[in-house]
């Protein structure tokens, strides 16, 4: 199985952590797309810090 790195929000005002997880392969009519890079936009930067977020959507992995 493929492998991907993720940085993943675990605690509030906390940083990132960098992960591998598995990436299972596409099913019948699914299509594979490689990311290349993928941004944070302000509201995630003040989730992460712990400024704007409740904390309901923990783990998170940010970025679209």
């Amino acid at each position: 199985m493929q492998k991907v790195r993720s940085a993943v929000l675990y605690e509030l005002g906390h940083p990132l952590k960098i992960i591998e997880l598995d990436l299972p392969a596409p099913e019948q009519g699914e299509v594979l797309v490689k990311v290349i890079a993928s941004g944070i936009c302000h509201t995630q930067l003040l989730e992460i810090k712990g400024e704007n977020a409740t904390g309901s959507h923990i783990p998170n992995l940010l970025g679209h």
